[in-house]
C-alpha cells in the first residue's frame, strides 16, 4: 500500500472510532417539574389597554383590564407609551396639574371613579414637557418585600387610575406570568 492509503485509512478509523465513541455514549437529560401533574407552564405574556386621556372611560379616570384566567396571575413589570401629550388638568375641575401619574391596581368593579385598594404597583408618571413618551420597568417590586400588589386574582380587575385629563393617546398594561 502506498503512504496516501494508509493515511486514508488511518483517518477513517479515526472518525469510525470518534462516531462509536460519540453515538455510543448515553445521553442525560433532566426531567421533570416542580408544577403538578396537568400544570402548563407559560412564557410571559401582556395585558395592555389603550386610554384616550381626554375621555379615559365611563369614570374619566380609570380603566379595567379583566382577568379571564382561571388562575391567578403574577405582575412582574409595567408599561406605558403616550402619543399627543399636552397640558393636564385635573379631572372634573380643569385645573393646573404639574404632572401626569397613573397607577395601576387590582379591584373588583371595572373602571371604579376611585379605586380603594391600596396595594398599588407603582406610580407611572409620564413627562410632559415632549408630545411623545414612553417607559417601562423591568419589575415592579424589591425581591424580598410583600408582593401582594403583583398578584391579580383570577376573575378580578387590573384598574388603571389617571390623575388628570390629557390630549394624550396611552397605551398602558403589565407583563405577567401565570401561576
Amino acid at each position: 500500500m502506498n503512504k496516501n492509503t494508509l493515511i486514508a485509512i488511518g483517518v477513517i478509523v479515526v472518525l469510525l472510532a470518534l462516531g462509536i465513541f460519540y453515538f455510543g455514549m448515553s445521553k442525560s437529560s433532566v426531567q421533570g417539574t416542580a408544577s403538578p401533574q396537568g400544570t402548563s407552564l407559560n412564557d410571559t405574556k401582556q395585558a395592555a389597554v389603550t386610554i384616550n386621556l381626554a375621555n379615559p372611560g365611563a369614570n374619566a379616570t380609570s380603566t379595567s383590564i379583566l382577568n379571564t384566567d382561571g388562575n391567578d396571575r403574577f405582575i412582574t413589570s409595567e408599561h406605558a407609551v403616550c402619543e399627543g401629550v399636552g397640558t393636564s388638568q385635573t379631572a372634573y375641575t380643569g385645573a393646573g396639574l404639574a404632572s401626569l401619574t397613573l397607577k395601576m391596581a387590582t379591584s373588583s368593579t371595572a373602571a371604579p371613579t376611585t379605586n380603594a385598594n391600596t396595594n398599588t404597583l407603582p406610580t407611572v408618571t409620564v413627562s410632559t414637557t415632549t408630545p411623545n413618551f414612553g417607559i417601562s420597568s423591568s419589575t415592579v417590586a424589591t425581591p424580598g418585600n410583600n408582593l401582594v400588589s403583583n398578584v391579580w386574582a383570577a376573575g378580578s380587575y387590573l384598574t388603571i387610575s389617571a390623575n388628570a385629563t390629557n390630549t394624550a393617546l396611552c397605551t398602558v398594561g403589565v407583563n405577567y406570568l401565570q401561576l
